[in-house]
Formats: C-alpha cells, structure tokens, sequence
C-alpha cells in the first residue's frame, strides 16, 4: 500500500512537471518571447487575440490561428567555419575561426582536430559569463578540469575533439572563446560567439515609426504599437497614460471589467444580451448583472420592480429588499374616521397590523376597552332612530363597518353566538336605548327597536 501510493505522488508530481508552461504566455514583446526558452516561438500579427502570441513552435504552427509568415522563430543554432585559406600548415589545430549563433538555452557541438606536437596534449578554453563548455576527445586518459583538457597520445598522432558550446544567457555584445594549445597562444582556435537575444522584427531598420496601424501615433513592430507618450491602447487609440487600463479593475475583482467586457481607452464596455448569453452586464467594471437580485414567489423582485446591480428598484407602491411589500394603504383607511388602522396600528402590505387590544381590519374593534359603548353610540342612533350626530350619508360611510340589527330584546341571545357586552345610554331626548355589542371579524351590535322614554 504505501509503495502504490508513493508511485501515485510521483505519477502525479511527473504530470504536474509535464504541464508546467515553458513559454510566457503573458510576454509583451516578441524577444522576452524567444529568450525565455529556445522552444518559444512569437505570433506577429498585429490583431492577434484568438490566443497567447508566445508559445512553443509547434504548438504555434499546428495549435493556433497564427498565420506561417507571421510566426517568429529564430534559428536556434547557426554555425560558419572560416575557409582554408586562413589555416597555416604549423598551426596545430583546425579550424582556427568559427562563427557561432546560439539562441539563449541552446546548445551546439564545435568538433575540431589538434596535432600533437608534444605529450600530452594540454588544452586550455576561454569563454565568457553566461556560457557553459563542455569537452570531449578521442585519447586515452582524457581529463576535463577547471577549463582545462589534458590528453596523452604519441607525438605527431591527431585528436578530434569535441567541444559543447551552451547558451546560458544572452550576451549583451559578440564575445570569443579561444581554446589554446600547448605553447601556441598566438594560433588559437576562436569561436565568435554572439546570441539571438532580439528578433529581427523589432531591430530599428524593421520597425514602422508613425504607423497607420497605429494610428500614427507609435510605433509597429512585431505585431505590436509601442505607442507614443500621452497615448495607449493596442492601436494607440487612446489618449492618456497606460495607467488608464488600471481604471478596469475594481479594488476587489482580480479579472479586467470582471471578465465580462472590454476595456477600451480606461473604460468598462460590457456584453450585451445575445442568444449565447440573456444575461445584460453593467456597473463601472461590469460587475452587475439584472438577475442578481432577490426573488419572491418565484419572480425577480416579486415581478414588482427591476433589478439593479444586486439591488431591486421596486415600482411606486412597493418596498422590501424583493418588493414584496405593498405600500398602498387604500385597505388600512378608515371611511369613518379617515385615519390609518384608526390610529391603533401600522398599515404594512396594505393590511392593519393592530396594538394590543384593539382588532378588527381596521383595528376599529376593541371589546375589552373602555368607552366602546359611547363609541357605537352615534352609529347606533343613527341606524336604529335615524337621530343623532350623523346625516344619513355621515351614517352611511363611517358606520358601514359596522354589522347592525334591530332586535325586540338584546338580552335573547342567538345560540352559538358570541358573547356580547350590553350597553344603556341616554339621547337628546332623554331616553334610554340599549344595545349589545360583540367581536367577531366584523363588529356586530344588536340594537333594542323600542327606547324607554320618562
């Protein structure tokens, strides 16, 4: 068991390695490109954007829309032996002149011959910071140390050598690597060694200064503006400083106009609704959509207002966090009194949310209370003897809450009915009047037909 699950972190470690990136997808210039790795190649067309311009060479020319004759990759290993005509016949190693072109973390193989004029062979390389050198040689008892090669072999005898010449890093100007002979230093072999550390596309003779593609304000190179001061932008489109593009990003989204636009001359253009995607994007950097917000049975703000950036904008009349509130009062106004719940509550969705005791709709009802009997007395006179405060119309409107019946004795009580309060007042008449008084739901009164008159 724990040799298998060790075979399983090292398949896994391997396949980790395997898809580490070996070339900057995110390079900004075709020789940060190449000078990454000898495998990276550069897309130099100027409105390249199906994908990174800077990848491995094959994947470049099979993986990607990148046109051939736009494809930048410089030979990665160029090697030019000088003619004979320069090689003297006491000189004891040839060639005596190489031209070598290494791409950075390149390698190349220099084979040349020395003739043994003593024993043993003694080699001495010079070669420069930033370039590794390896040897190796046909002879019994070849050493390789400190830069230093030492072969034993017959006087007269030949030795082919081999020398390896890597590119560690580029060199900023042509250096030289000398490989000197015994005694002979003034008839070394010299390697001129100079590295592709630029591509051609960017060297100033290749570049366009004031391009039109750039709208004559940068200048185009390697598929890239390089735009002017005071402006940027893939076109140098726009004016300002590249800070601008900063002007994308929101203190807390890592991604450009979230992800969900373009950023064109510092400002956020968000995706629009398409059949690919219903959903409208808006905000500074596109960091709302109108399907964010809070539902009520089963529609987008209670299908009572519009959603905006996570925020619903409820329509007149309505409230709430998914405009579930109803902030009309036409059900919580008394016609009796014109006051909301009669004062006794809070109107919240239309509907009375009444105070301890009062009930009712309108929290008109109060059976509990005291003085309720002074307060149906109006209506009640009205209804029963067409006498008292209120006019017919007065008795009509803000008594229609009440449920009214003239009976011959209140004090016979329907069965099953609800426990009524009885009520005896005096009117301007000075007779008495009784009635009766219960809350269910609506306010009922029972009221005596006969009054009791001195």
């Amino acid at each position: 068991m724990v040799i298998l699950t060790a075979l399983l972190l090292l398949t896994a470690a391997n396949l980790a390695v395997s898809r580490k990136t070996i070339c900057p997808t995110n390079a900004t210039s075709c020789s940060a490109c190449i000078t990454a790795n000898v495998k990276c190649a550069w897309c130099s067309e100027l409105d390249y954007s199906r994908g990174p311009r800077c990848l491995p060479l094959n994947k470049l020319q099979k993986g990607s829309t990148c046109p051939d004759e736009h494809i930048v990759s410089p030979e990665r290993v160029s090697v030019t032996i000088t003619k004979a005509r320069e090689v003297r016949r006491n000189r004891p190693i040839t060639p005596q002149m190489v031209k070598l072109h290494l791409r950075r973390g390149a390698k190349a193989n220099i084979p040349f011959r020395v003739k043994a004029k003593t024993t043993p062979v003694i080699m001495q390389f010079r070669y420069p910071r930033g370039v590794r050198v390896t040897v190796q040689a046909d002879c019994m008892g070849f050493q390789w140390k400190k830069k230093i090669a030492k072969c034993r072999t017959t006087n007269g005898n030949v030795v082919n050598v081999t020398m390896t010449v890597h590119m560690k890093r580029c060199l900023p100007k042509p250096k030289k690597i000398k490989v000197i002979v015994g005694s002979f230093k003034k008839r070394p072999l010299k390697v001129l060694l100079t590295s592709a550390c630029r591509c051609d596309c960017e060297k100033p003779e290749e570049a366009v200064v004031e391009s039109t593609l750039c709208h004559s304000q940068g200048t185009h190179a390697c598929g890239l503006c390089l735009c002017n001061e005071g402006r940027y932008g893939r076109h140098c489109e726009c004016q300002g400083t590249g800070q601008a593009v900063g002007q994308c990003i929101g203190r807390k989204m890592t991604a450009q106009c979230s992800g969900r636009g373009d950023c064109i001359c510092g400002m956020c253009h968000c995706n629009s609704i398409s059949s690919a995607s219903p959903v409208r994007y808006t905000g500074r950097f596109c960091e709302c959509d109108d399907t964010a917000c809070a539902y009520h049975q089963g529609q987008l703000c209670g299908g009572r207002g519009r959603c905006s950036c996570g925020q619903c904008i409820c329509n007149d009349g309505f409230s709430g966090e998914d405009c579930s509130n109803d902030m009309s009062v036409d059900k919580c106004k008394s016609p009796a009194t014109g006051l909301i719940c009669n004062g006794h509550g809070q109107c919240v969705s239309n509907q009375c949310m009444c105070e301890p005791p009062y009930a009712g709709v309108r929290c008109e009802e109060c059976p509990t209370c005291p003085g309720q009997c002074q307060r149906l007395k109006d209506c009640v006179m009205c209804f029963a003897f067409v006498s008292g405060a209120f006019n017919q119309e007065e008795c009509r409107q803000r008594c229609e809450h009440l449920e009214i019946h003239l009976v011959d004795d209140v004090a016979v009580m329907e069965r099953g009915g609800p426990n009524y309060r009885m009520c005896l007042l005096r009117d301007e008449d000075n007779c008495f009047f009784k009635f009766a008084y219960a809350a269910r739901g609506r306010m009922r009164v029972r009221v005596e037909r006969t009054r009791m008159c001195p």
